[in-house]
């Protein structure tokens, strides 16, 4: 299955060049951009396009979902779908396009720290396939980790990611994964991912063999069984119930 996005624009020399966010969803640039694709990938077809994170306003420009709609019919893409971030709108976003577009194709963050985005648009639509990234959170859920290390190294995506500080504060919650259960944290991470029965796939970060070896392994493991999979949905929402309270207070 080959899968590719599109929105940001690195043909042009002028990337940039006034300080914006360097991306284009002009019916030109997105078949352009499918060409080049193709060509790179050495393929006939792409079965998987996905808009890369637009905004609002881009997602309401009929003109895009015309252009997508000719590169289907062309036999060009097989499926076009929608690739989220963390944003506070990406929910908005995302539940706009499965409601009103009849979207079904999202990729979007989800671990076992980051669950609210993918329950929120299961509700919409119960036949969403979603292709989940960040399963290991931003490296938490690695079985390298420590939190020390971690905190110490990370203070400046801290301050600039959107939600780096919600899922450092959830992490010391987990903990007894790794303490109760022969298996990894990692293990576990990725396994609870591909259990979810609304993840149509999983695409951990993988930085070198050793990372792949061990991510083929969970992947050829049982599910993970229903009481730990209610466990962890118990602890999560536990967690987000402490974090109200405090903001409240």
């Amino acid at each position: 299955v080959i899968s590719t996005k599109f929105g940001f624009d690195f043909y042009s020399p002028e990337l940039n060049i006034d300080g914006g966010d360097g991306k284009n969803f002009d019916p030109e640039y997105v078949s352009y951009a499918c060409e080049q694709s193709l060509r790179r990938l050495g393929t006939d077809y792409i079965d998987m396009y996905l808009v890369h994170y637009p905004s609002y306003e881009e997602v309401e420009n009929d003109d895009l979902y015309e252009v997508l709609e000719k590169l289907v019919d062309a036999g060009k893409i097989l499926k076009f779908g929608l690739a989220i971030d963390d944003r506070p709108e990406a929910t908005e976003i995302a539940s706009l396009l499965v409601s009103e577009r009849e979207l079904d194709l999202i990729h979007a963050p989800y671990s076992l720290l980051e669950q609210d985005l993918v329950s929120t648009l299961s509700k919409i639509d119960d036949n969403l396939s979603v292709i989940a990234r960040r399963v290991h959170a931003l490296g938490l859920l690695e079985d390298s980790y420590d939190p020390k290390i971690f905190e110490a190294s990370n203070l400046g995506q801290q301050q600039d990611h959107p939600v780096f500080s919600d899922v450092l504060t959830r992490r010391p919650y987990y903990n007894f994964l790794s303490d109760s259960f022969e298996q990894s944290i990692s293990d576990i991470a990725l396994r609870f991912a591909i259990t979810n029965q609304g993840i149509a796939s999983a695409l951990p970060n993988i930085n070198d063999i050793d990372n792949l070896s061990d991510y083929c392994l969970s992947a050829d493991k049982p599910d993970l069984d229903d009481e730990l999979m209610q466990m962890i949905s118990d602890v999560f929402q536990e967690q987000k119930g402490s974090g109200q309270k405090e903001e409240n207070e």
